[in-house]
């Protein structure tokens, strides 16, 4: 049985992230139609049939908000079935509304922020179409969520400029307030991360290392404790060489209901599972190897 189910409601993005994983995925770029979202929740009715454990599906884009009609459509309609769906959705924040805000409380939905850095980090690397900075937005972005009584979890994508100042990312995180965890992507080399060198094993341990003590000193100081993901992970499951993705438990589904196990695999047809539209759509399990497995498992080995 699938656990966790990413789907892309749209290809469309305000940002140029310089590592931007969908790029040069022509196939992605538009929105989902409301009969592909239809399907997938058709999906998850027969996969959680009898069943009382729940799905965690998480909207993801480009940025989701630019297709927000579509995940208000599927959220409802999963609500009106009774479906065990926890919802989240991982966004730039820098589209955020009060309205939208006050919507995603009412729904109970799990908020994750990209975030790379400070200020200098975040706007070298996740810059706005024209270029211009998009941290700013993205702050305010997370006080309209704080206003609200709203807790966000940071996801945070590991480059050189990343780690240079990676303890004072841990600094802004106890600054904003409302941010109870980080989630630390180490850089893949597909798309516009292609040409950006590879991190090394020993320099991104290092600095994580210090941001996890960085942590415990404003823990020290607070009293608030900021959950660092891959630890909880690990303390969890224990460490894995494989991801869930591999292990059927994961899928991600594109615009086009194309579904790959997970969202570095995307577009890639060596990956392709079949199309969620199709009735005979399963769940495949892979004996092949993730090609980006080193960077995937890199934060488990790190943790050990």
């Amino acid at each position: 049985m699938v656990d966790f189910v990413v789907v892309a409601v749209t290809g469309r993005c305000n940002l140029a992230c310089r590592y931007c994983y969908g790029l040069g995925n022509v196939r992605n770029q538009g929105d989902m139609s409301w009969e592909t979202a239809a399907k997938i929740l058709n999906y998850l009715k027969k996969q959680t049939n009898n069943e009382c454990h729940p799905v965690v599906v998480q909207f993801t884009g480009g940025e989701p908000l630019l297709n927000f009609a579509l995940i208000e459509k599927m959220i409802k309609a999963s609500r009106e079935e009774n479906l065990p769906i926890i919802f989240q959705i991982q966004t730039n924040a820098t589209l955020l509304t009060p309205q939208i805000v006050t919507q995603l409380k009412e729904w109970k939905i799990g908020i994750g922020v990209s975030l790379d850095g400070i200020p200098s980090v975040n706007d070298a690397m996740r810059p706005s179409r024209d270029g211009s900075p998009s941290t700013l937005q993205v702050v305010r972005g997370i006080e309209l969520l704080k206003e609200e009584g709203l807790y966000v979890n940071i996801t945070t994508v590991l480059t050189r400029e990343s780690l240079a100042q990676l303890d004072k990312l841990i600094d802004m995180a106890y600054y904003l307030g409302n941010v109870k965890g980080i989630s630390f992507n180490v850089m893949r080399p597909i798309g516009g991360a292609g040409n950006i060198p590879v991190l090394s094993e020993q320099e991104v341990a290092r600095k994580v290392k210090s941001a996890v003590r960085r942590a415990q000193m404003h823990k020290d100081l607070t009293g608030h404790r900021l959950n660092f993901k891959f630890v909880e992970r690990v303390k969890k499951y224990g460490k894995k060489i494989e991801c869930a993705c591999f292990r059927g438990r994961a899928i991600f589904v594109d615009t086009g209901g194309r579904v790959y196990p997970c969202p570095s695999l995307a577009g890639q047809e060596k990956f392709l599972m079949g199309n969620i539209e199709e009735e005979s759509f399963h769940a495949k399990q892979y004996s092949s190897v993730c090609p980006y497995l080193h960077q995937c498992r890199m934060l488990d080995r790190i943790a050990g």
